[in-house]
């Protein structure tokens, strides 16, 4: 969860400088809306337009990839414009729109497969996301 450009700033330099130093690679990951909160009161995160901000502002300073999760089809692009790589939730890994709108993209997509979906279902999912043309997947 992207706190403030402080905090996601901070941790994304010293991870990646970590890794670097244990010749690892690394893949920052963070959200701009955590929309599956338990409670309408907690906090989600900054948004869409500042969450992809204050990435935009991290990334040359921490010299790392960045992954983002989204659940919204119509914010594929504006994330892919940030992160290097697009993750699907697990719990929305079969919406069509979802999975079409970040195969649009040409970023790679890293698709979290849920215990709900059997091994032959997750073959219908790879079909939707494939049908873009996009071969980039993780």
């Amino acid at each position: 969860m992207i706190e403030s450009e402080k905090h996601a700033r901070m941790m994304a330099e010293k991870v990646a400088k970590i890794a670097a130093d244990a010749g690892v690679p690394y893949i920052f990951k963070a959200s701009y809306d955590k929309a599956n909160r338990s409670s309408v009161k907690a906090f989600r995160g900054p948004g869409l337009k500042e969450g992809l901000r204050i990435l935009a502002r991290s990334s040359p300073n921490s010299n790392c990839r960045f992954l983002l999760t989204y659940t919204n089809a119509s914010q594929a692009q504006a994330a892919a414009e940030v992160c290097d790589v697009l993750q699907i939730p697990a719990f929305p890994a079969r919406q069509t729109d979802l999975l079409i709108a970040a195969g649009k993209t040409g970023r790679i997509i890293n698709i979290k497969k849920g215990q709900f979906l059997s091994p032959w279902d997750i073959g219908n999912v790879a079909e939707k996301w494939a049908s873009t043309g996009n071969k980039r997947l993780s």
